[in-house]
């Protein structure tokens, strides 16, 4: 018997018993148990052996079920669902934090779209082209797009940067530097 049934897994929960089961049904249990470990393993031979040398001596059993106490029953089934109320926690956090995390992320520029920074002021230029894997000169490989600024400079920027720090505005809404002075 083990010195402290909290180290160990539950007896009756190895043999798939109720508590307090009696020794013809620990006895069924145990045969049964030992026949499926071949293919099943999920419990550990010695565990089986332990458990059933411990509920099938009338004694061993009487000091076990006291040791467990009056309150002990069966193992918690809430363990499993906690755990998955916390995933589906976390999940919504993510969704939070990082918006698009849930969805997919952000649609992409599409050609022709002005980019305004965030803060609503900057305008960055038109969005001439996607690359899905474009060569960068430090050797990195990835998404960009093609740039052209209000002064007709063109330069490629990587997606990810511009999807965070830019947003689209409709092309009727942007005033060129010159059309507005005349």
């Amino acid at each position: 018997m083990p010195e402290d049934p909290q180290d160990s897994l539950e007896y009756y929960a190895i043999l798939r018993l109720a508590p307090g089961a009696g020794l013809e049904k620990v006895q069924e249990a145990y045969e049964v148990m030992e026949a499926k470990w071949r293919q099943h393993r999920d419990v550990p031979r010695f565990r089986i052996q332990e458990a059933y040398r411990c509920l099938s001596d009338p004694d061993a059993k009487a000091a076990y079920d006291a040791q467990r106490g009056p309150t002990a029953g069966p193992p918690s089934k809430t363990r499993p669902l906690a755990l998955g109320g916390v995933m589906l926690f976390l999940l919504v956090v993510a969704g939070f934090i990082f918006p698009g995390f849930l969805l997919g992320g952000p649609e992409p520029f599409r050609a022709g779209d002005v980019l305004v920074h965030v803060n609503g002021r900057d305008v960055l230029g038109t969005v001439r082209r996607l690359e899905s894997s474009h060569h960068y000169p430090n050797a990195m490989i990835g998404e960009a797009y093609l740039i052209e600024s209000p002064t007709g400079e063109r330069r490629w920027y990587p997606a990810g940067d511009l999807e965070r720090y830019y947003l689209r505005r409709p092309v009727a809404t942007v005033v060129s530097v010159g059309e507005g002075r005349q």
